[in-house]
């Protein structure tokens, strides 16, 4: 922005407030909670953008929507994007988690949505001086979420998690979420050790951190880290060398750009990089991003439903995945949050996305250009992270503590290329505020006001939403079927999660299965009964149903879900299986056979192939 020029948004604007509570998203986590990890950070995000929206509103009517030219275009996209999300939640045959999102995820229309708010403020609020703030945030973030890590590498970890992973968690849950952040912070602090002009301390604690998270990301056995890191490096220096030596610079970013391409090409099991970056895990993402455009391909407009991925996998999974890794395997995510977007949301949101991440770093490099020595550094330094963060989504899932950064990164460049002079479209119309003392504490009542309205809603969710975690916790706790002591307690808190509105359909399924095991059977089954009819697809549910109908001796009802869960997974011959042995136990030899002959389709050669012929004969 031009020196003559101060906005009232550059004065008033709750800046910190943001940048803390985007440190309070990626290191938030509560163990009182049945998922400790993403519902607390979902709970933190939307207390935030409810303060970020009031402070957006009060932007507005003090500037204008439309500045310049780019608010108009950017404004254009995030109403597209909003428009996506909003098709893609109302077109779901489960609203409920298209808008709270799927189980242990989080990546509903609540989270986009606010992840949207916090965009919009940040890309009219953040100036030069802000983006050196979140440059320091992002230090100390880095710095407490590596010596955690470090905790949690040598076992010494003041939380015992209940983890089947890697015991490099961090705050995300998730070691490959864990290693991805990391290493997308590790850019920002290789830039800040080698900034002469910062304090030496400042440098010391971006050193230490820098060690402390290479030992975790390495630790934590997690390729995309190293690759995410690997891209973000590259492009900064590359781009450090370009503006001192402009051949040696494009060579460098020629050389790094096939780097990047043979270190994707490894992941996957291709090229000579492979033997060093292959691993399993990443390798699998393929069977994931066929569904996902075989998803797209038959649900163009609105996508299978926001955050429905997992419901609808099995149906569009090739027959090769359950043979390889197992017939009740799913997933509930593409792995990648292009495709994901694309999959479950359909072409105006994936669209929209895709212009989003083109203008942020079409901006950024402009802004690059158009700059000078510190503010130069600071853009590259921000574009290099946001290289980073996409190149891990490429192949990863957004998880709530690792996206709240690439979100607020894109709106810290857009803010510096909105307030930066030389960018600025229309730059004469920027509003020079100065307004009275009275005025100013009219829109501050104003912008409270707003807040207040919308806290109140918030607040309610978070209530209910803190119920159901805490009180499907305690239903696990004391469902032990030998002790019958605990049969009030496991009814108590088991039908709670059942009546609370706002919880989680999964949570319910495993409420009514903890009534079960504890002997209030026929009350279970006839209310999963209605919460299969709520989520006809719900193959959780199916499965459960056909289990407990059986152990019921309703072998009929057994029969006609296992029916219905054939229709919606073609390639599971478990489920054919359970179906022989049920078809033969009624007579009817010929159904049997029908069945066997699935299997034999597609899996003649496996075990259950080989048991099914003996029933059969």
């Amino acid at each position: 922005m031009s020196k003559n020029k101060v906005s009232h948004t550059d004065k008033q604007s709750p800046i910190n407030f943001l940048f803390m509570g985007v440190a309070l998203i990626t290191l938030g986590i509560y163990t009182n909670f049945y998922d400790p990890f993403n519902t607390p950070k979902l709970i933190i995000l939307i207390l935030v953008a409810s303060m970020t929206f009031s402070y957006l509103i009060s932007d507005y009517r003090i500037n204008g929507f439309f500045v310049s030219n780019l608010d108009k275009l950017f404004f254009l996209i995030l109403i597209f994007f909003t428009i996506g999300l909003i098709l893609a939640t109302v077109s779901s045959n489960e609203i409920y988690i298209s808008v709270l999102g799927d189980t242990q995820r989080r990546n509903g229309f609540l989270q986009y949505f606010s992840l949207v708010i916090i965009l919009a403020y940040s890309s009219r609020a953040i100036n030069f001086s802000h983006a050196k703030s979140l440059i320091k945030y992002a230090v100390i973030v880095s710095f407490i979420l590596s010596s955690y890590g470090l905790l949690q590498v040598s076992g010494k970890d003041f939380i015992k998690w209940d983890n089947p992973y890697n015991s490099m968690i961090g705050t995300l849950g998730n070691p490959n979420f864990a290693s991805a952040l990391l290493a997308v912070l590790l850019v920002i602090l290789v830039t800040q050790f080698t900034n002469t002009r910062l304090s030496f301390n400042y440098r010391l604690i971006a050193i230490v951190a820098a060690i402390m998270s290479i030992i975790c990301i390495i630790f934590s056995d997690s390729r995309q880290g190293l690759v995410a890191f690997g891209a973000g490096f590259l492009f900064y220096f590359s781009l450090t060398i370009y503006f001192k030596n402009k051949k040696v610079g494009l060579s460098l970013i020629l050389v790094s750009t096939i780097l990047l391409i043979l270190s994707i090409f490894g992941m996957l099991q291709k090229g000579p990089l492979a033997y060093y970056l292959y691993k399993d895990s990443v390798s699998v993402r393929g069977f994931y991003w066929r569904s996902a455009v075989d998803m797209f391909q038959n649900n163009i407009f609105t996508g299978v439903g926001l955050d429905r991925y997992g419901a609808y996998f099995k149906l569009y999974r090739e027959a090769e995945y359950p043979l390889r890794y197992g017939f009740n395997i799913n997933s509930n995510n593409a792995h990648n949050v292009f495709l994901q977007f694309f999959a479950t949301g359909g072409v105006l949101l994936g669209l929209s996305y895709l212009v989003l991440c083109v203008v942020v770093f079409s901006l950024g490099i402009k802004l690059i250009r158009n700059s000078e020595k510190e503010m130069r550094s600071i853009t590259i330094t921000l574009l290099s992270t946001w290289i980073a963060f996409q190149s891990q989504s490429f192949i990863s899932i957004d998880s709530i503590g690792l996206s709240i950064w690439g979100w607020i990164i894109s709106g810290a460049i857009l803010g510096m290329v909105r307030n930066h002079g030389k960018l600025v479209l229309n730059s004469n119309q920027a509003i020079n505020y100065d307004a009275s003392s009275n005025k100013k504490m009219k829109e501050e009542i104003y912008q409270k006001f707003i807040f207040a309205l919308i806290l109140v809603p918030t607040l309610t969710f978070g209530y209910f939403q803190s119920k159901s975690e805490s009180d499907i916790l305690k239903a696990r706790f004391f469902t032990v079927p030998s002790a019958e002591q605990n049969k009030p307690e496991v009814a108590k808190y088991s039908k709670s999660v059942i009546d609370n509105r706002f919880a989680d359909p999964a949570y319910k399924l495993l409420s009514l299965t903890y009534l079960y095991d504890m002997g209030f059977k026929n009350e279970a089954y006839n209310k999963m009964k209605k919460l299969e009819a709520s989520d006809p697809i719900n193959l959780d549910v199916l499965l459960t149903l056909a289990v407990i109908s059986q152990d019921l001796g309703n072998v009929s009802d057994s029969i006609e879900t296992r029916e219905k869960i054939a229709k919606l997974d073609q390639w599971n011959a478990e489920n054919y299986f359970q179906l022989i042995k049920l078809y033969k136990l009624v007579g009817n030899l010929e159904l049997a056979r029908i069945n066997y002959e699935k299997i034999i389709s597609f899996a003649p050669n496996i075990e259950i192939a080989i048991q099914a012929a003996k029933i059969i004969n």
